[in-house]
């Protein structure tokens, strides 16, 4: 069954064992499945991790057991459980807590699945119903935003009153660690603080984004297959896709899956047929192949990434979409160490840094989860670091681009500033942070520097 296969997965990302998309994807591969159960797997296992905070926030205030004393297993059979009961109302709430009371017993035995059962019945017991809105002129200690304009009704107060604990009511209800609540609020604002928070619990759509000159092949290709899709900043966008390999075009290489601020950074950066290009955290190849069919004819990519599997990822990408082989220099390796980047200089340099991926919550689902504060100071002085030594590739009158996926200042401007402080004869061109749209758009910052010339 699916649901039993993504309770090992979620109990697999808890333990560090790897990524969600990488367990799930493995586990997927191992068992062939029926379409269906491939998209409920992915949405049980998303969605769970999406809104841990709200789960685990009521399994605690519910439950007689401390949470984090039980078997792994049993846990995610809880959280996956509850999720399917709350959020997911075309699951009959019998058949989602049979589900976990079966893996919890299949994990440790009779007394743990009692539990599991005892609590999960108790709380869809106080499941009152869903309406639109989220939740407006309710009493927000018994609402929960579901992230798709609509909201859960409690028949108890479960939830912090926002009047006496603003924070802890905004992190329950939303599923967010507190402190980076708090962080928002003092950095953004309360309202665009919100408009993150609804951003990270939404689904997100599929963004897809026609390699040049493919658009229409790629428009009439969804078209025929009756593939419904909404235009964005010069993509599409489609709502419960399923598997991406399957989609009309994907065999073709008429698309790649790219969000339109990922596509901003690279569109910004300039590149023009003959330019030679360096860019420094290439992972998956999406910016690649786009900069590959910008240099064509005649210039080059020079895509450095320090792991291997990502990389390997970038070259089917490649492949698929047709690039030039002539057009891209695949380097694995550290950009940071010694003799792994090419001197150059470089016409072009692009530098897509680790990041703490706070602009992109609703897809990297677990990094809520992982993420704590003295991390953005780390992540922080590489992402300088990188842009310090790529800068140093840059040619006179070149054009660069930092890009991170992140909306803490530390990793955006901080970065770029301290970067360059040592080197007068480069300057910012223009900067923005993008906030997460629900449902449409990522979030992050980007940066476009110029060395004079």
């Amino acid at each position: 069954m699916a649901r039993g296969m993504v309770v090992r997965v979620l109990a697999g990302v808890e333990e560090g064992r790897g990524s969600a998309r990488d367990l799930l994807d493995a586990a997927l591969a191992d068992h062939p499945r029926d379409p269906r159960d491939r998209d409920l797997a992915r949405e049980l296992a998303y969605g769970t991790l999406r809104r841990q905070v709200t789960l685990d926030h009521l399994l605690k205030e519910a439950g007689t057991e401390r949470l984090h004393r039980l078997d792994p297993v049993v846990r995610a059979a809880l959280r996956s459980g509850l999720y399917q009961v709350l959020f997911l109302d075309r699951i009959p709430a019998p058949a989602a807590v049979n589900a976990a009371v079966d893996e919890a017993r299949r994990a440790a035995g009779g007394r743990a699945a009692g539990y599991v059962n005892g609590l999960l019945r108790a709380l869809a017991r106080e499941v009152a119903g869903r309406a639109d809105g989220e939740g407006e002129g309710v009493d927000p200690r018994r609402t929960i935003p579901t992230g798709d304009g609509r909201h859960v009704l409690l028949s108890t107060l479960r939830f912090p009153d926002p009047a006496k604990d603003p924070l802890g009511s905004l992190s329950a209800r939303w599923s967010m660690p507190r402190w980076m609540v708090k962080r928002w609020q003092e950095s953004l604002g309360p309202e665009p603080a919100l408009t993150v928070l609804r951003a990270s619990i939404a689904r997100p759509a599929t963004a897809l984004r026609a390699l040049p000159g493919k658009d229409a092949a790629l428009r009439a290709a969804l078209a025929a297959a009756g593939v419904p899709f909404e235009e964005e900043d010069g993509g599409l966008l489609l709502r419960g896709a399923g598997a991406v390999e399957e989609l009309p075009g994907y065999a073709e290489g008429l698309f790649l899956v790219q969000d339109a601020a990922a596509a901003r950074a690279a569109a910004l950066l300039g590149a023009r047929p003959g330019n030679t290009v360096l860019e420094v955290g290439a992972g998956r190849g999406g910016k690649t192949a786009f900069l590959a069919a910008a240099v064509t004819p005649g210039g080059m990519v020079t895509a450095v990434d320090r792991d291997g599997a990502r990389l390997a990822l970038l070259r089917e990408t490649l492949a698929r979409t047709g690039a030039d082989p002539e057009a891209v220099e695949v380097i694995e390796g550290d950009a940071l160490a010694e003799g792994v980047l090419p001197r150059g200089p470089f016409d072009r340099v692009l530098v897509d840094a680790p990041c703490s991926n706070t602009g992109v919550l609703a897809r990297r689902v677990e990094a809520r989860h992982r993420l704590e504060h003295r991390d953005l100071d780390t992540l922080a002085a590489l992402g300088r670091r990188l842009l310090e030594t790529a800068l140093g590739r840059l040619k006179a009158g070149g054009v660069a681009v930092h890009s991170v996926c992140s909306l803490e200042p530390e990793e955006g401007p901080q970065t770029v500033r301290r970067a360059i402080r040592r080197m007068p004869d480069v300057g910012i061109r223009m900067e923005e942070r993008l906030l997460p749209v629900a449902g449409r758009r990522d979030g992050g910052y980007v940066a476009v520097l110029r060395r004079r010339g």
